[in-house]
């Protein structure tokens, strides 16, 4: 082997290296990329979960909501009802009262 063939043989031995320690770089880099992209699909995973369960609060709320409503109603109806009574009862009162007479001056 000549001296040609020989730095030739270096410097290809040399770039093979360079080669090899970039596809282990490469290779270290896409692992935790890797490993990133799990966690944040676990991540991801969690915020959806939190996210149903957050809808299925909301749910129940709007139904606690209509049926506070409904009964909301059922109270103001009643009330009106039981205002209206008293406004009867009150005209029946003053129906019996006995009327003031004028008094006779002297």
């Amino acid at each position: 082997m000549n001296a040609r063939q020989a730095v030739i043989t270096v410097l290809f031995g040399g770039l093979l290296a360079a080669c090899a320690a970039t596809q282990e770089s490469i290779n270290s880099e896409s692992q935790q990329k890797t490993s990133e992209l799990t966690a944040l699909r676990q991540q991801v995973q969690v915020l959806r979960s939190q996210m149903d369960m957050e809808r299925g609060n909301v749910n129940s709320l709007k139904t606690q909501i209509t049926s506070l409503e409904g009964r909301l109603r059922a109270m103001q109806d009643m009330l009106m009802a039981k205002d209206e009574e008293i406004a009867r009862l009150e005209a029946e009162i003053q129906k019996l009262k006995p009327k003031k007479r004028p008094r006779r001056k002297s």
